[in-house]
């Protein structure tokens, strides 16, 4: 009888999560042992944690997961999903890495690390542009970023207020760290509902006016802060209300209302400079045909949440000039800025939404006030300007309910990713990869993928930190 041979399966990669070491608040990760329970059993894959001491999940979990613990990932073909920034040092030949990389706007902060997965000749892809056919992020973090973010800022409200010298209800809300367990969201925002039922029988404290909060985006980070705000029972304005002196006469210190913009139109937070309307898409094509309508409103905002996308080449949504501007209305309301989209402004090339954020910060000394007068920041809640959030790890301090829903977003690629035909060039190795996964690939085996091989700001950026790159294409640097 004549056997029939039968073809040799390919070994999937074994799956590691590396110990994150950004700060201590980095206590996230991108696979919970649920997620590695079902890897292990439905997948049949390997799975490798390195140990942690920060980690929001203890590594017994994980071993009862089916998981291996050990002190340092091998470095033999690893396919590492991590969340933020890797060290540089970390990335081997033939290597795949999986993160949030922040390199696509040139960062300059992030180059070292970019160049030495070009020189290890590794892969990487970054969960940021893991998107479904209609350009849509499929694995993202951002609903929690807007519930910190809305959480710290209301927090920032009650400190700068207290400054001032006004008692407020919002010196009871903490930063977002504080609220621990799977149920923290459900704890602020019944903090919050008491807040409003408060404001709502005894008013807002003397000195202060109806408290108006501004928000800009509609994405994942808009709705995760206008869930969190909501909580105070708030009512719902449009832009033009706040041009119409009469309604704004007749607003309550016994409310608290928001205030949403789209990107462009009449409630837009862009306009065309020559008059004529816009759309989107003649946005990204002509950004320097556009202006930020923040001019005629920030004056009036209590708060200013900032949730939008920002893309390079597009004006500024609140300028320096804009903030000098508001603090010196003589009807000035503004108390502080949340800036959850958090795109550290460049002062070489002039470029960011918000002029006022000139640092990301962490958790541990999350604020500063920001004097468009002189163009500096001062850490904490007190001097003169406009105090700024901008924790550029928001989501990391809800890590227990962030790495559920990340997790549950991730684990239906994750067999798909480690299975890849990594040793073909990346016009054949494509094919293997999940479709949703093909456009996230931002360097295959140390060459950038076409995607981003035109990619100029980064490559400017990285020719800034030192590579020489005889031409555009000829990314093996």
């Amino acid at each position: 009888m004549t056997s029939v041979a039968r073809p040799v399966q390919k070994r999937a990669r074994t799956v590691q999560i590396p110990r994150e070491v950004m700060h201590r608040y980095e206590r996230r990760v991108t696979l919970n042992p649920s997620a590695v329970a079902e890897l292990t059993g439905q997948h049949a894959l390997e799975v490798t944690v390195q140990r942690s001491p920060l980690r929001i999940y203890p590594a017994q979990a994980y071993r009862d997961a089916g998981a291996r613990i050990v002190t340092e990932l091998s470095p033999e073909k690893p396919l590492m999903f991590g969340v933020k920034q890797i060290p540089a040092d970390v990335f081997k030949e033939n290597g795949v890495y999986v993160f949030f990389g922040h390199v696509t706007k040139g960062q300059p902060e992030n180059m070292n690390m970019l160049q030495n997965i070009v020189d290890a000749r590794a892969t990487y892809v970054d969960y940021e542009y893991i998107t479904n056919d209609r350009g849509e992020r499929l694995v993202a973090f951002g609903r929690f970023a807007g519930i910190v973010g809305m959480t710290d800022s209301l927090h920032l409200l009650g400190r700068r207020l207290d400054v001032m010298g006004i008692e407020n209800p919002f010196l009871s809300v903490r930063q977002a760290f504080d609220y621990s367990g799977e149920d923290a969201i459900d704890q602020i925002k019944a903090q919050l509902g008491k807040i409003g039922k408060d404001i709502k029988k005894n008013g807002l404290p003397d000195g202060m006016p109806p408290m108006i909060v501004g928000f800009t985006g509609g994405g994942r980070c808009g709705q995760g802060s206008l869930e969190i705000y909501n909580a105070l029972g708030a009512k719902s304005l449009s832009p033009s209300d706040l041009l119409d002196p009469a309604t704004l006469q007749s607003l309550s210190r016994n409310e608290v209302y928001s205030v949403l913009f789209d990107r462009i139109g009449p409630n837009g937070r862009y306009q065309r400079i020559d008059g004529r309307p816009g759309s989107k898409t003649d946005l990204d094509a002509d950004p320097e045909a556009y202006e930020s309508t923040m001019g005629r409103y920030l004056h009036l905002f209590t708060l200013l949440m900032n949730n939008a996308l920002w893309k390079p080449g597009q004006p500024a949504l609140v300028s320096r000039d804009l903030m000098a501007s508001a603090l010196s209305t003589s009807d000035n309301r503004l108390v502080a800025i949340g800036d959850v989209g958090c795109d550290v402004f460049n002062a070489t090339t002039g470029q960011g939404p918000m002029h006022g954020t000139l640092a990301g910060t962490k958790p541990e000394n999350p604020f500063y006030v920001y004097n468009p007068s002189t163009g500096r920041i001062t850490y904490g809640v007190n001097g003169t300007g406009i105090p700024v959030n901008a924790v550029e790890t928001m989501p990391c301090e809800l890590p227990a309910v962030s790495a559920a829903e990340f997790s549950r977003m991730l684990l239906p690629f994750v067999s798909g990713i480690a299975s890849a035909e990594y040793n073909q060039p990346f016009a054949v190795g494509r094919n293997s990869l999940p479709p949703q996964i093909r456009n996230a690939v931002i360097v295959w085996r140390g060459e950038f993928t076409p995607r981003y091989a035109d990619n100029q700001l980064m490559l400017d950026a990285l020719i800034e930190h030192g590579a020489e790159l005889k031409d555009k294409h000829d990314v093996n640097i």
